[in-house]
């Protein structure tokens, strides 16, 4: 049997060798070279303080916090928004989000720039005038406003009333296949019944095989989610049906398209649906297109306040 000698013990270190506990706080000595992991922290109760790991959200990484106690930092580092990055109060309208996933700057409130350095190009409208648009209705009527447009299709059944911002031979015609682009405007309609509804970018509306852009589309009173690829002459729709949206309201849409890769589709900021086939590949020179039918002996109306189209250099 050996011997035990006291040379062969090794000290066992205890937690108090690490941290030292008054009451109800535990302090840590300086520790060089060391990782703690699976740790939560904070600074402080109250006030002006840092949170790393929070036990009341593991999908944060790191928060702060200001004098009064509202956060003005905020890392995401798990969950649905990993690697979202937020500044001020961005859900109150005064504040950034670095979106993770779109990879997109959000700001909210006023921004301020000594310079900028423009990557895409900006078609933008509030509709004061039809310029520079195509135009046709059989029946129906097109009306610019101050700040806003109106698509009316007549009380006739098949009725229809379109724009179309078509650059023909032009270097600033859409090219989904080489180019980054994103659409957006905010539309309301009259009725929910007995309609058919094309908005985004491309001939959405064509209606002879060579529809192809992303956008939205609404039947009667359903929302969707819209892209077409044309190919060989036949236009194939990939669509996605979006609920909880009031269409008689005022909405902002907008989608983002990253060339041959998705697109994502935003209702009030709010990301709806991602497509990831039947993208588009090809230029076309319709850049937006808006388009309203009716499918009864009623006037149809679209009301539209303004229309964006970006697109890289």
């Amino acid at each position: 049997m050996s011997e035990l000698f006291e040379d062969n013990i090794i000290p066992i270190k205890t937690l108090r060798d690490f941290f030292q506990i008054t009451g109800d706080t535990l302090g840590l000595d300086t520790q060089i070279g060391k990782t703690i992991q699976g740790v939560a922290y904070k600074s402080g109760d109250i006030g002006a303080r840092v949170e790393i790991r929070p036990e009341w959200d593991p999908t944060i990484g790191q928060v702060v916090y200001n004098a009064t106690g509202t956060q003005v930092f905020k890392i995401l580092i798990d969950g649905t928004n990993t690697g979202d990055i937020i500044m001020g109060d961005y859900a109150g309208g005064a504040g950034t989000l670095w979106d993770n996933s779109d990879s997109s700057f959000n700001v909210r409130g006023i921004l301020t720039a000594t310079s900028i350095y423009y990557t895409s190009q900006y078609v933008y409208t509030g509709f004061e005038s039809l310029d520079g648009w195509s135009t046709g209705t059989t029946g129906g009527s097109q009306t610019p406003l101050l700040g806003g447009a109106n698509l009316q299709t007549g009380a006739t059944i098949n009725n229809y009333s379109f724009i179309d911002d078509e650059i023909t031979g032009s270097v600033n015609e859409i090219d989904f296949g080489n180019k980054n682009s994103y659409f957006q405007t905010a539309i309301a309609v009259s009725s929910i019944t007995n309609q058919t509804i094309y908005f985004g970018s491309g001939p959405l509306h064509a209606g002879d095989g060579t529809e192809q852009g992303y956008g939205f589309k609404i039947v009667n009173g359903t929302l969707y989610a819209i892209n077409t690829e044309t190919d060989g002459g036949s236009a194939i729709e990939n669509t996605t049906e979006i609920t909880g949206i009031t269409l008689t309201n005022h909405n902002v849409y907008r989608a983002v398209f990253t060339t041959g890769t998705n697109v994502k589709f935003y209702v009030n900021d709010v990301l709806k649906a991602t497509h990831t086939g039947n993208l588009p590949y090809f230029t076309d020179p319709i850049l937006m297109s808006f388009y309203i039918k009716t499918a009864e002996n009623a006037n149809k109306i679209l009301y539209m306040r303004y229309a964006l189209i970006s697109q890289d250099i």
